[in-house]
């Protein structure tokens, strides 16, 4: 994921909308043009998620 300096500027305060279910997220806790690699073999998940 990299979250360029744009859009770290433009999008603080804005919802925005899902794909795949109803809702909303916002970017927060971001740092602008930072970069975080996601990999699967890293993943655990310790309960069922909740929604």
């Amino acid at each position: 994921m990299h979250l360029t300096m744009m859009a770290y500027l433009t999008t603080p305060g804005i919802a925005i909308p899902l794909s795949a279910n109803a809702g909303a997220t916002v970017l927060a806790g971001w740092d602008p043009d930072a970069t975080f690699w996601l990999r699967s073999n890293n993943i655990t998940v310790d309960d069922d998620p909740t929604g």
